[in-house]
């Protein structure tokens, strides 16, 4: 799982004092009309964990909660803060696991450099 880490892309830099730090991660952008996209409309109590397990956890299993930041990454506007409720009735977008995997693809990597 830790290749689907939301941090695969950041550089780690070493600073003057040791401490590590890592850069800031590109996130995934939300692509309208991609095949597969689903649009879940929120219910009172849905979380960002809630709602990846629910449509990934066949392609996942018990790991496709921990992808909950593709989901939030891949909305119109990404989400910068996923401890914020979200609202019944709002429109979230789920893209589909074969998408969630291209997220991972090496080449994105080079893109992003």
């Amino acid at each position: 799982m830790d290749a689907m880490s939301r941090y695969k892309f950041c550089q780690v830099m070493l600073q003057s004092d040791s401490t590590v730090m890592l850069t800031d991660r590109v996130p995934y952008e939300f692509e309208p009309g991609l095949a597969g996209t689903h649009q879940h409309v929120a219910s009172q109590g849905d979380t960002w964990r809630s709602i990846a397990h629910r449509y990934w956890r066949n392609s996942f299993g018990r790991y496709a909660g921990d992808l909950w930041w593709v989901i939030a990454d891949f909305q119109p506007t990404a989400v910068v803060d996923p401890t914020i409720a979200i609202s019944a009735g709002t429109v979230v977008h789920v893209p589909s696991p074969a998408t969630v995997l291209s997220v991972f693809d090496e080449s994105r990597r080079a893109e992003h450099r």
